[in-house]
């Protein structure tokens, strides 16, 4: 997940700031992010007043009239919406002032406003909190107006949702290895135990969240220096070990015919894909140069193989324009399977992978569905928990950014750092090789432990190092927010951070990515021993008085003081400088909870909503790329095959993997 801010605790947040037309096919992503910090920057009303009137809204019988009209697709936007744009949102959103670089007059027609469901989402769901317009504008939206707003959200959503708005697989960027991918696939090329991309720049994670997203992935001048050192290191280590340098030469002869055998056998595997006869030349005329200039037969051998280590063929994933094609076409077999062993595995495809496509069999849909289940019992698969599972859902952050104070903390050493890292991801794995419920990472009565971890949770019988499912019997345990990983990455050094968890509820377990803090905040104490006889959620119940900060900590904070018994390394506890936790919270909806357990049952009754988020996390993934309205049809449909299934995680992967825009592509014209 990316980590959220800590919204007691930051006096800077600045939001980029990138000049947005909606109407001019501006990307989503540029414009709902500052929607929702404008829709918090100015707020006034208190956290009670903005909960009467959601209240109020959800009881209307304008919100159920026109909930009504939604569903039946009869709102129009030219006769209902854009009225209550003009009167409320073009006076700062238009082409001259354009506050938050946003130009709303440019939605003048239905069809053009049709095209922004996720923007609609974001303005139904500032209608529903009442913060749009800023609250000290005098003219605001009534009940009616606001419904009518949800309702044009809800039924634009739905029209995409069906698929009536057209399907698109998604544009073809050309895909750079990202550092794991490197790793793993120079791990199963050579059978090499390195790992050189670690010295390689950090590749940043992209709109969805992860490091695969091969929009985010550049390639900075530094980069490509890192690739010829590391193509360098590969080699020699290749041709400089007898038992490796014999395997890679094949036995083929010392000669020219021989160096051209050896090119024909590695070139595919490198390149991951069919070569043709003239890129087998080009590496056979850099051999015999060598040979030429006095160098013997593995030697010159070296210089081609570092020349397929750099080569784009094999820094990149591929799927190149095809001649004569529609702008709509299928994969190729050999593209299938990189995408594929790349999905599940992170790295390249093996050799099963490479005969099935070349036999041109792996596209069957009964090969299809064999080959992943062999690839989910692989134990390559737990690629799949470290980067997907560990990226989504935060245990990822163990690995750098989360570290507890270790003054404060002084048992969270390296040690248990690494068994809060591996009892998540054991998790993880264990869903994906056993056909696991995804709802059991909302909650579980078990998990994976050893001795350590299990004495930090206060669980006996669990003795040696060694990692064990383990039956829970405490209710507020089981699932992520459970886990000492998710604790940790979701509290701040010294403490722990109700805004930071709430934020991670919302975001990273329901898909609803709370609105960005204002700049500028107070700042809260970065520890709790400071704070005499209160707790940490009295101080921030004084700390959400601020205008500033009211509406956005009714939002999120009712769920992060839910989790408030666990302590910033996830120690359980009952009491904060002599005085009792509160646990108990309500949610936006108005439902009453108090403790892990009741939040969690709560969250499980949002099944939908989970499952369309774990939905989009797997398929932004297996794509690397960020998902756009035309795959809300597939991701709909995929969430009500799982939910079907009780969460089936085999289901969930079958569906992505034999969805439309994994099995398709654009087709961009050369």
């Amino acid at each position: 997940m990316k980590q959220p801010t800590d919204r007691t605790t930051t006096a800077r947040f600045p939001a980029e700031a990138r000049k947005t037309t909606v109407g001019a096919g501006s990307p989503l992503r540029a414009i709902i992010p500052l929607i929702t910090a404008m829709a918090t920057s100015c707020l006034t009303p208190s956290a009670s007043a903005v909960e009467d009137s959601e209240k109020a809204l959800r009881e209307s019988d304008a919100l159920r009239q026109v909930t009504k009209l939604a569903r039946a697709g009869a709102l129009d936007y030219e006769k209902h919406i854009a009225p209550i744009v003009d009167k409320y949102c073009t006076d700062c959103h238009n082409p001259v002032d354009d506050e938050g670089s946003i130009d709303l007059e440019a939605l003048l027609t239905t069809k053009e406003a049709s095209k922004y469901p996720d923007l609609w989402e974001m303005v139904g769901k500032t209608a529903r909190m009442d913060v749009m317009p800023p609250p000290k504008r005098k003219t605001r939206p009534d009940i009616r107006e606001r419904a009518l707003l949800m309702g044009w959200a809800m039924q634009i959503g739905h029209l995409w949702d069906q698929g009536i708005m057209g399907t698109d697989p998604g544009r073809t960027t050309l895909h750079r290895l990202n550092r794991n991918e490197y790793n793993y696939t120079i791990r199963d090329l050579f059978g090499l135990k390195i790992r050189p991309a670690d010295n390689f720049p950090e590749d940043s994670a992209g709109e969805g969240g992860f490091d695969n997203d091969a929009d985010a992935l550049f390639l900075p001048a530094l980069l490509m220096e890192n690739y010829f050192e590391a193509a360098v290191k590969v080699s020699n280590m290749v041709l400089g070990n007898h038992a490796r340098r014999q395997a890679f030469l094949i036995g083929a002869s010392s000669n020219v015919a021989g160096a051209r055998r050896v090119f024909a056998h590695w070139a595919p595997q490198i390149y991951r894909r069919p070569v043709a006869d003239d890129e087998i030349e080009r590496l056979v005329s850099v051999y015999q140069k060598a040979r030429k200039n006095g160098k013997n037969h593995v030697v010159a051998i070296r210089d081609p193989l570092i020349m397929m280590l750099v080569s784009p063929s094999f820094l990149y994933r591929s799927e190149l324009p095809i001649a004569g094609g529609g702008k709509t076409v299928g994969l190729t077999e050999f593209e299938l399977a990189n995408r594929l062993s790349y999905f599940l595995w992170a790295s390249m495809p093996d050799q099963e992978l490479f005969k099935l496509a070349n036999e041109k069999k792996l596209s069957d849909p009964k090969v299809l569905e064999q080959q992943v289940m062999r690839m989910l019992q692989d134990e390559k698969a737990s690629t799949l928990a470290m980067h997907l599972g560990g990226q989504w859902l935060g245990w990822e952050q163990l690995r750098g950014s989360a570290n507890p104070d270790v003054k404060k903390f002084p048992m969270f050493n390296f040690a248990l750092r690494v068994d809060m890292y591996r009892e998540s991801s054991n998790f993880f794995e264990h869903l994906l090789r056993e056909d696991g419920s995804v709802y059991d990472l909302l909650d579980s009565d078990y998990s994976f432990l050893n001795d350590r971890l299990a004495r930090l949770y206060g669980i006996k019988g669990v003795t040696g190092s060694h990692f064990r499912k383990v039956k829970l019997n405490n209710p507020d345990r089981g699932g992520v927010l459970g886990m000492g990983s998710v604790l940790v990455a979701s509290s701040m050094p010294l403490r722990t951070s109700p805004s930071l968890r709430g934020a991670y509820v919302l975001e990273s377990l329901l898909g609803d990515k709370p609105p960005s803090p204002p700049m500028d905040v107070e700042q809260l104490p970065a520890g709790d021993s400071k704070l005499k006889t209160l707790t940490f959620r009295e101080t921030l119940d004084q700390h959400r008085d601020s205008p500033d900060c009211r509406a956005c900590h009714a939002l999120i904070d009712p769920l992060g003081f839910g989790l408030e018994n666990f302590d910033a390394i996830g120690r359980w506890r009952t009491m904060q400088n002599g005085a009792k936790i509160d646990t108990s919270g309500v949610t936006p909806e108005g439902d009453s909870f108090s403790g892990p357990a009741e939040l969690k049952k709560l969250l499980l009754k949002r099944k939908d909503e989970f499952t369309r988020h774990a939905v989009e996390k797997f398929l932004s993934y297996a794509l690397g790329r960020e998902l756009t309205p035309y795959d809300r049809p597939v991701t709909r449909e995929i969430a009500n095959k799982v939910m079907e299934e009780n969460g089936s995680m085999h289901t969930l992967i079958m569906s992505v993997v034999t969805s439309h825009p994994f099995l398709n592509r654009q087709n961009p014209k050369k």
